[in-house]
């Protein structure tokens, strides 16, 4: 059914979309104006929670009007929403007098200054937005998106309070210079006014870059040299897609470039040597700038949801034989590059950490743990080497089980943010060396497992138990594949097991384009046209309301027509109870539809342990000792 965009429907959605996130460090400036404006810090001038409450809000409210507009985009534009869906999706508020106002998908929600997730996700259960989200989306995922929201909201307002020279701030973010489209170029030209109003959403899942191969290359602002990226680079440029737009199928991410900003050198109460005097390394900070696109990643988790909707024309708007193969090429192209760099510095392989799906209990995209990036610790030996997949992290020649000694009272290893500047840690641990590529307490070899240690200290493994205890893999093959391969069998089911078939276009029809998945694939195009004529034949033809079709296909409308179909009240109600599946004209058995998959993964901002209830929780750390080691606090 196609909508006018008059409609009172969407009389609370925004003209265009605003995105309150820098994701471009020229933007800092900016955007922390106009958020700000009007907001008085506290007495000592700072923001605390009041900035984490506005820039949480800010984030909620976007992710909000990105939703909107790219369903207004689909329903006013494409018209391809079924009308017996609409009173599950949007509905004229009847219970609160003196409301006048449609509830649902296109609601606009009062948000709550809450930092709390469970708190915003009732904000949206309030105006029923998430009752027609669980309905339009295959899997439920308001909850993990409002945890992504929040811990966004906190890293937001803790670079802007932060102290430190606003140079510091803007390396933390994607360099202008290497980014070729914001957050909200993303979901206002590409989404609201490309994608959406059309059939076919495949280049909103292709990678962001040409298939060429990856390099490392100095990252240069206003002259200056602020760190180094990694990056698909041809011609001296950074080699972006003319097509595709980075969204991981299946997943909560956006595919970016890597950057490694220009840090201060940690406490030095952290650092960790060698009885030579060598410092353990310590690793790299890095910036996976595809997370820098919070409202764009969140929209196409919630589109690629809708494309997983049992009997949602959306399905069919994805050319998933070619999705396939662009992300294998991508992350081939990607770790093939990272061992040829590791083959001139062992020290390479970490720019492989945002992109290493890691699976323990779950899968998670990203070397994290707690949604922190744990590389910038004292590292005696690389802790990403090509075998990463085949024999897990480090070697086994590296590895250690007591790499150094820890006190055994106080903080201990990685601290608290902020514990290791008041700690008293006592004596420096004493120096290492490598003894046959061990490390190895001065003067004897390394400590076996059971030896006794003195009464206050403690091994410290290396690398840590929670780096051993799971499995490495690329992304691709851990997450990619599966969700693709999942599509492709609901849209091949759906096809006899519901009534889709009707409501999409298997090839042209009145000048309008065939949907991407029949226009790319021969055998699906001629399982829908057998499927139709099949439908043509079964009773529950009956229950297809022609006006949906004769929006979207005028040809088969016809046909509907001419095998009796007519829409009477009759007819309708013969239609009621019918079994879809139109193949065997029955529920059950083999030809049920496979269950949708949750988005793989992980949200970037949001720690799976995070504390869920109260206004705090712990703070966003970034390089595993906090964004205030980051910016010299």
């Amino acid at each position: 059914m196609k909508l006018s965009s008059n409609d009172p429907i969407f009389d609370r959605v925004p003209a265009e979309f605003f995105s309150p996130f820098p994701s471009d460090d020229a933007l800092l400036d900016q955007k922390f104006a106009a958020l700000m404006e009007g907001v008085v810090p506290d007495e000592f001038g700072k923001l605390g929670t009041i900035g984490q409450a506005i820039f949480t809000r800010a984030q909620a409210r976007a992710w909000r009007d990105a939703l909107a507009l790219a369903n207004k985009a689909k329903a006013t534009i494409a018209g391809d929403i079924p009308t017996n869906w609409l009173p599950r999706i949007a509905w004229l508020d009847k219970l609160r007098p003196g409301v006048e106002a449609f509830e649902g998908l296109w609601a606009e929600v009062d948000w709550s200054t809450s930092r709390d997730p469970v708190m915003l996700g009732k904000d949206v259960a309030e105006v029923g937005l998430q009752t027609a989200l669980n309905f339009v989306g295959a899997v439920p995922i308001v909850g993990k998106l409002m945890a992504g929201i929040v811990g966004l909201g906190d890293f937001i307002s803790r670079l802007f309070d932060s102290p430190a020279p606003i140079q510091q701030k803007r390396i933390l973010l994607p360099w202008g210079s290497y980014s070729k489209s914001t957050d909200q170029d993303l979901v206002q030209k590409f989404l609201v006014e490309t994608y959406c109003p059309g059939v076919d959403w495949t280049n909103i899942f292709l990678p962001p870059f040409e298939p060429v191969p990856w390099k490392i290359a100095d990252g240069v602002q206003d002259g200056e040299i602020v760190g180094q990226m990694f990056a698909p680079i041809s011609g001296g440029q950074v080699a972006w897609s003319t097509t595709g737009l980075g969204a991981m199928p299946g997943t909560e991410r956006v595919a970016g470039l890597i950057q490694s900003p220009k840090v201060p050198q940690a406490d030095p109460r952290l650092l960790r040597y060698f009885s030579d005097g060598t410092m353990f390394r310590w690793g790299r900070a890095l910036t996976d700038t595809g997370d820098f696109l919070p409202a764009f990643a969140q929209t196409c988790t919630l589109l690629w949801q809708q494309c997983q909707k049992g009997g949602s024309p959306d399905m069919y708007k994805l050319d998933l034989d070619k999705i396939e193969l662009a992300w294998e090429e991508y992350f081939g192209t990607f770790f093939e590059s990272v061992w040829s760099e590791f083959a001139k510095d062992e020290w390479a392989g970490e720019f492989a950490a945002p992109y290493l799906a890691v699976t323990g209990a779950k899968t998670r995209l990203g070397l994290k743990r707690n949604g922190y990036d744990p590389l910038p610790r004292p590292m005696p030996a690389p802790l990403i080497t090509p075998k990463i997949f085949a024999e897990g992290a480090g070697t086994v020649l590296t590895r250690n089980s007591c790499a150094w000694l820890e006190p055994r009272q106080g903080p201990t290893w990685p601290y608290p943010e902020g514990s290791y500047s008041t700690a008293q840690l006592g004596p420096y641990p004493p120096p290492y060396k490598r003894v046959n590529q061990r490390i190895a307490l001065s003067g004897g070899p390394a400590w076996p497992i059971g030896s006794p240690l003195s009464a206050g200290a403690k091994c410290r493994p290396w690398p840590e138990p929670e780096d051993l205890l799971v499995k490495y893999s690329s992304p691709f093959e851990a997450m990619i594949k599966p969700a693709i391969d999942r599509m492709r069998q609901l849209q091949t089911k759906c096809l006899t097991s519901t009534l889709v078939t009707a409501y999409v276009r298997v090839t042209e029809s009145g000048g309008m384009p065939p949907y991407a998945a029949f226009a790319a694939s021969p055998t699906l195009r001629a399982k829908a046209l057998d499927a139709r004529q099949l439908l043509l034949a079964h009773e529950a033809r009956f229950g297809i309301l022609l006006s949906d079709v004769d929006e979207v296909d005028p040809a088969f409308a016809d046909q509907l027509r001419a095998s009796g179909v007519t829409n009477s009240p009759a007819q309708l109600a013969q239609a009621r109870g019918l079994g879809l599946k139109i193949g065997q004209g029955g529920k059950g058995g083999e030809d049920e539809l496979p269950s949708a998959l949750p988005p793989q993964g992980g949200s970037p901002w949001a720690p799976p342990d995070r504390p869920s209830s109260g206004g705090g929780g712990a703070g966003l750390a970034i390089a595993g000792v906090g964004l205030g080691a980051l910016l010299l606090l």
